[in-house]
């Protein structure tokens, strides 16, 4: 797997990586959504939601620019539809509301932070988290504001972090679980680059390696 930014190398991989989009795509819905009470698992999976934000990283550092709010509108819709089947037993139209509203949401957020490792492809995922808490902040103002769903209160069974949120507030908790998993997903993917390069991924990527 080629995780580099715009997309796989041409010459009859571009299926092939339009897979691996997807894949990652379906993946991260299923692991936000599980971390939440769900038909299968009641209370959740909260540890699913250390992992949720992974392959969704990954995916925004391997598609191009004008890809991410296609991408991010379909992860609005899939994963906030999975997690809020209940709102089918208020409304037959409720999931399908709420899924079109997330679409435009994570239309806007997944552009945004394509944009910023457009702008600082050495730095840039360090500023993911931040504008995926300014996503969730701004998610549930005004009218439509919906707070089902923050990252933050998928963590309601661990008492440390329910400790933190009691000073700090559900975003510091937020913060915590997703600030780990862009530096995860910025190793994977130097790592990858690494390989791909010839090299070691712990070394630096510029220096060759030296024969066998």
């Amino acid at each position: 797997m080629e995780l580099q930014r715009g997309g796989i190398k041409r010459g009859g991989k571009a299926a092939g990586g339009i897979l691996i989009d997807i894949g990652l795509l379906v993946l991260g819905c299923f692991l936000f959504a599980g971390s939440f009470p769900n038909p299968l698992v009641i209370n959740g999976i909260p540890i699913l939601a250390w992992f949720a934000f992974i392959p969704i990283f990954l995916l925004l550092m391997r598609i191009p620019l004008w890809a991410s709010p296609i991408y991010g509108g379909v992860y609005g819709y899939l994963s906030f539809t999975l997690f809020n089947y209940w709102l089918g037993a208020f409304h037959p139209l409720a999931g399908i509301i709420v899924g079109l509203i997330y679409f435009v949401w994570n239309l806007i957020s997944f552009f945004a932070m394509s944009l910023a490792l457009k702008f600082f492809p050495k730095k840039g995922y360090l500023i993911l988290p931040f504008i995926w808490l300014a996503y969730e902040y701004l998610r549930i103002q005004g009218f439509l504001g919906y707070p089902y769903g923050i990252i933050g209160y998928s963590q309601w069974e661990f008492l440390p972090l329910i400790q933190v949120a009691s000073v700090f507030g559900v975003w510091a908790v937020s913060l915590l679980v997703v600030f780990p998993q862009a530096v995860i997903a910025h190793l994977i993917k130097a790592h990858a680059e690494a390989r791909r390069n010839g090299n070691d991924w712990y070394q630096n990527p510029r220096v060759p390696r030296g024969p066998a």
